[in-house]
């Protein structure tokens, strides 16, 4: 199972956006929030990018 780099890039570009974000109203506990927050987007981008892998393969069975 390889995780594709977009997802990973994706997730971890918005990790970072929601924790300065979160800074800017809430400080130091906005940086933990805003990385909890955004590591589990990143967590849902790789599984999403996974399924999307397992139907395309699923898919491609069927023809072949």
């Amino acid at each position: 199972m390889k995780i594709n780099n977009l997802a990973l890039i994706t997730g971890l570009s918005f990790a970072i956006s929601m924790s300065i974000v979160f800074y800017q109203t809430l400080g130091i506990t906005g940086i933990v929030i805003g990385l909890m927050f955004g590591l589990s987007m990143t967590w849902a981008f790789i599984e999403y990018d996974k399924e999307d892998q397992e139907d395309e393969d699923e898919r491609n069975n069927k023809i072949n």
